[in-house]
Formats: structure tokens, C-alpha cells, sequence
């Protein structure tokens, strides 16, 4: 509090702020707004059609839709927006593979940009 009143100094507040969210960063583990992501570059196989979007949101445009059986090499798993399939039983999530190959092709190579997504739920080991 400044000494001419009895309300919070500004740049007090602004520094009890960052600190604050420096502190939440430091025990979540990751920065604040930043997409949850897992590294791996693990080979899976297609439970059932699944399609293929330039961002892990229903709402992103299809760009292609793999075969039953396909192999995919993802590179993370993202947090995107829910979705929910028929794949055998119902599967639904909001997590999504970055693919970054497709029966051993890479996506680049395939639709010319380096990662597509898909959602997680329908995909074996």
C-alpha cells in the first residue's frame, strides 16, 4: 500500500501476480496456456476408418481418410477438443496423435504438411 492511502500499490499487485504464476508454472510443470503434449514415435494400427485433420479439433477440416489397418507413426499425443467415434464399441476422448508417417510414407511427402491429426481412441498398438 503506498503511504498517502490505503489502496494497493500497482506495480505491488503486478509483481505479487507474476510471482504467482510462476510459482503455479513451476508446480504444474508446464507453462500456463501451453498444450499438454507427450513425445513418442510409436507405430499404431487403424481399429476402424479414421480420418486425418490439419489440427486435433472435429471442426478442422478433413484432409483424408485412413483404411482400417493403416499405420500410423505418431510423434505426440495433444490435447485438442472431445470427440467420440463408433470403432467397435463407442470411444470417445479429447486427446489426439500427431502423425507424422502413414504406412511408413511421411506426411510431408504424402499431403505436404509435416504433422496431421487424429483422435486417439482408434488406434492399437
Amino acid at each position: 500500500m503506498s503511504a498517502t492511502n490505503k489502496t494497493p500499490d500497482r506495480h505491488a499487485l503486478r509483481r505479487w501476480r507474476l510471482a504467482a504464476i510462476a510459482l503455479l508454472s513451476a508446480v504444474v510443470g508446464t507453462p500456463i496456456g501451453a498444450p499438454e503434449t507427450r513425445a513418442a514415435n510409436v507405430d499404431l494400427q487403424a481399429n476402424c476408418n479414421v480420418i486425418l485433420r490439419p489440427v486435433p479439433f472435429t471442426a478442422g477440416t478433413a484432409v483424408a481418410t485412413l483404411p482400417t489397418g493403416s499405420v500410423i507413426t505418431w510423434t505426440d499425443m495433444v490435447i485438442g477438443n472431445g470427440w467420440s467415434a463408433t470403432c467397435g464399441s463407442l470411444v470417445a476422448g479429447s486427446t489426439w496423435y500427431a502423425i507424422s508417417a502413414i504406412d511408413g510414407q511421411p506426411v510431408d511427402t504424402l499431403f505436404g504438411t509435416p504433422l496431421l491429426y487424429a483422435a486417439t481412441g482408434l488406434f492399437r498398438a
